[in-house]
């Protein structure tokens, strides 16, 4: 007996966005500017821009939840550390889920990165695997959490925001 796939979730479909990115109804700071980077970054991948919408006029059929949404929390309740983050896919969601800190905005580097194939190698501007298409797997469950509070890297890089928080 084989391995049986589960199947792929649409975020865009030739160029034609299938999902909107939904956001909590008061969106923190940090909420908001995830959903932002990654609304630019799926711009550039796919060539369209998903809408942003708060939750509670979200009418869609599927989403991409960024933060603290009630859809997002009935998926996961638990609280993360600071830090942390969560990438989870059902049949037919997305959500991305962070602690208090720079969570959330992590969870969506990691997203592109692990999951799309954009890649942040230096302060230079980022590779983006260009894609008509865009898809994910179901059934994700990727949660991370640093081993350590502080960490300091010495690398040209490091002085340019977006390498660090891409690199967490």
């Amino acid at each position: 007996a084989g391995c049986k796939a589960k199947g792929q979730i649409l975020l865009v479909s030739e160029g034609k966005a299938q999902m909107n990115i939904v956001i909590p109804n008061k969106p923190t700071a940090n909420e908001q500017k995830a959903a932002t980077i990654l609304q630019h970054y799926i711009k550039m991948i796919a060539g369209v821009q998903p809408l942003i919408e708060k939750e509670t006029g979200f009418r869609g059929e599927a989403g991409i939840y960024v933060g603290e949404t009630y859809r997002g929390s009935k998926y996961y309740s638990k609280k993360l550390a600071p830090e942390a983050l969560l990438i989870a896919t059902d049949n037919n969601n997305i959500y991305l889920k962070g602690g208090s800190g720079k969570g959330i905005i992590y969870a969506v580097y990691t997203l592109l990165d692990t999951y799309f194939g954009c890649k942040k190698w230096s302060n230079e501007r980022p590779y983006i695997a260009v894609n008509p298409s865009l898809s994910i797997p179901k059934g994700i469950e990727d949660m991370q959490a640093p081993a350590m509070q502080f960490r300091q890297v010495y690398f040209p890089a490091t002085i340019e925001d977006e390498f660090l928080d891409w690199h967490k």
